[in-house]
């Protein structure tokens, strides 16, 4: 089966994910702390999407970006993906390395309550993941302090510089296992060998703004239900664990897990590429997005067939034609073939 066709909306919401294939690559100490948020830094110096929330959990990172330019926004994920994957093999000194499992999800937010129950769901990852107790304790990275220190204004901001980090500067480790005081060392090695700065900046509140959500009082009431929600999820994943007679791993075993650590992956999920709290309202969105995708399929095939005139739906990415006809044994060539 083909994949979905793709079509962002610029000014909207959407929720991102993607996961490794297999290990941990998100692991939790100093020196993938610096990787990741030095690596999202670079790949957003030049505003291809705006950053609201993320967490980024052993396996798998999730997102929630303001889009703006729909192929700057495609451009991001697979450059932040691929940064990350040439790190980790410089890391660990492999010739290659396929770690990424298929394409990014990429699911739009279709209603102001499905946005506040995804950012608390983020949020929850490391209790309900039996990682540690609340997010607070997570060292791993999420824009959860950046989001309790900006103010409830809708384009408050929180910005802090990262190193450039080249290629050619990422050390072979010595042992995937790296103690605090190793950890540390390295970074100050590469921070010192990369002195060019980017600014990582997120606008934890801004994609309320989607929404039609202006007024600082109705800005911190969102947010107030959005610390309410995870608070909630927070203890109903305690109260489960007690019941189980389970602890969480804690923060100083996860500082501690090897850089690709075995992991066996949850069984995949049936993508989605809609959420929303409103039966109605998702139903309507897939039944226009299906039409959209009929709406493509019928382009391309007028493409095929030599109408280059077509007019494609708004914002549909054109996919590339098939040759006009086939080159037969002694077809008239063009002077190319001989120079």
């Amino acid at each position: 089966m083909g994949r979905n066709r793709r079509r962002l909306i610029s000014g909207r919401a959407y929720e991102i994910c993607f996961r490794a294939r297999q290990g941990l690559p998100l692991v939790t100490n100093y020196l993938m702390n610096l990787v990741i948020n030095s690596v999202i830094a670079r790949k957003q110096h030049d505003t291809k999407v705006i950053i609201c929330h993320d967490i980024w959990n052993g396996s798998h990172a999730h997102m929630l970006l303001v889009a703006l330019d729909a192929k700057n926004f495609f451009n991001f994920l697979g450059e932040v993906q691929k940064e990350i994957t040439e790190i980790i093999k410089r890391l660990l000194g492999l010739d290659q390395l396929n770690l990424w499992e298929g394409t990014p999800s990429v699911i739009e937010v279709l209603d102001l309550e499905a946005g506040i129950n995804r950012i608390a769901y983020f949020y929850a990852n490391p209790a309900q993941d039996n990682l540690v107790s609340t997010i607070e304790k997570f060292p791993g990275i999420s824009s959860w302090h950046d989001f309790q220190r900006v103010n409830d204004t809708i384009s408050s901001e929180h910005s802090e510089r990262y190193p450039w980090l080249r290629l050619p500067t990422i050390p072979l480790l010595d042992s995937p296992v790296q103690t605090n005081q190793q950890a540390l060392f390295l970074c100050e090695v590469l921070k010192k060998e990369n002195p060019d700065r980017h600014e990582l900046e997120r606008k934890p509140n801004l994609w309320m703004k989607s929404f039609g959500v202006t007024e600082d009082d109705e800005v911190k009431r969102i947010n107030r239900k959005i610390v309410e929600r995870l608070r909630a999820r927070e203890l109903e994943a305690e109260q489960k664990r007690q019941k189980l007679g389970k602890g969480v791993i804690g923060v100083e075993r996860l500082i501690a897990q090897p850089l690709m650590k075995a992991h066996k992956p949850k069984k995949k999920d049936r993508k989605i590429y809609c959420v929303s709290t409103f039966e109605e309202l998702r139903i309507n969105f897939i039944r226009g997005f299906k039409r959209f995708c009929e709406e493509c399929r019928i382009c391309f095939e007028s493409w095929l067939n030599g109408d280059f005139n077509v007019e494609w739906p708004p914002g549909a990415f054109k996919p590339p034609i098939r040759p006009g006809y086939n080159v037969l044994p002694g077809s008239k060539l063009t002077h190319f073939e001989f120079l």
